[in-house]
């Protein structure tokens, strides 16, 4: 699963917004791979890489066919993620702080994707990339945070030079992906 992370983490990291698809396909992934151990009868790894992969595929199909619902889902789901990972990196660790700021997170995700599409996404996109590599890094949270923040700024400024055309800018909301 080591691979995994690094594999999802590097593409997102890099082509995160010119690969929507991708992105809401890992994010869907990605919970359902987290979530499914808490299923009822969903221990053995196989069993929860398939619900992983299903919620991963129905991300990606969302975002092919039903751009604005993947939108706010991958906003919410991103959000979340990045905000749960943040606070993990930083040391903290209560379930009830994880829940809160999960959902907190999630609305501010799906809020900002709204009102500035471009920059959300690679941000969110570089983020989460970013939360995936830094997970499998064995190192103290002062080394993950540094590498976190280089890593985050890397992917945000590649992801921002790919972008074709005029630049992305909060006036503009284009949800049409190129």
């Amino acid at each position: 699963m080591l691979s995994l992370h690094w594999m999802f983490g590097l593409v997102l990291l890099i082509f995160g917004r010119r690969l929507f698809w991708l992105f809401v396909g890992s994010i869907g992934f990605l919970f359902g791979f987290h979530y499914a151990g808490l299923i009822q009868g969903v221990q053995a790894d196989w069993a929860i890489f398939l619900v992983a992969l299903f919620t991963g595929i129905i991300g990606a199909l969302l975002a092919v066919y039903l751009q604005k619902v993947a939108i706010a889902l991958s906003g919410f789901l991103a959000g979340g993620y990045v905000t749960v990972s943040l606070l993990h990196l930083l040391g903290f660790g209560s379930d009830q702080i994880f829940q809160i700021s999960f959902l907190v997170g999630g609305i501010l995700g799906t809020l900002l994707l709204f009102l500035m599409f471009d920059y959300t996404l690679i941000l969110l996109s570089s983020m989460a990339g970013t939360s995936l590599i830094v997970q499998v890094l064995n190192c103290n949270h002062e080394i993950k945070t540094i590498v976190f923040l280089l890593l985050t700024v890397v992917g945000f400024s590649i992801q921002y030079s790919l972008v074709p055309g005029e630049k992305p800018g909060p006036e503009k909301k284009n949800y049409r992906l190129e």
